[in-house]
């Protein structure tokens, strides 16, 4: 399982996905793992305007994920998720692999996408690694 925490207000979720960074880890990892489940979270209950947006954003964005509404943020304060995108990989036994960043950088030129390797490393049968990465993006409101 991937999950990413995401935002329809914050610049830099709406960038990566602009850019084309969320739609290819989502096929990327849908490629190493075809029966992965992508889970994009907004708990920014702060926010009544960004949870009411969170369908249509993933819907205008052609992103072929299952979306969650966090209104209480439990969710996102179980898995400690501090800002969107924060991405978190689960292995099959329900153990996490990896947590942070989407990619090597925040403009959007990263080389190394951490979480399509993360998946693709499960697949593999190896060790994820790394395991944690600093996330980058706008504060999770909660």
């Amino acid at each position: 399982m991937v999950i990413e925490w995401v935002n329809p207000e914050c610049p830099v979720c709406r960038g990566l996905v602009k850019d084309g960074t969320v739609a290819a880890t989502e096929k990327g990892c849908k490629a190493a793992f075809p029966d992965v489940v992508y889970l994009a979270i907004n708990s920014s209950a702060s926010s009544k305007s960004s949870l009411d947006a969170t369908g249509a954003y993933l819907k205008d964005n052609k992103l072929d994920v299952i979306g969650l509404i966090d209104t209480d943020g439990k969710v996102g304060r179980s898995y400690g998720a501090r800002t969107t995108p924060h991405c978190f990989v689960i292995n099959a036994e329900g153990v996490l692999v990896y947590q942070g960043a989407i990619n090597n950088s925040q403009g959007g030129d990263g080389k190394t996408n951490y979480v399509v390797d993360a998946v693709k490393q499960l697949k593999a049968g190896s060790t994820v690694t790394p395991s944690e990465t600093k996330p980058f993006g706008c504060g999770v409101k909660y």
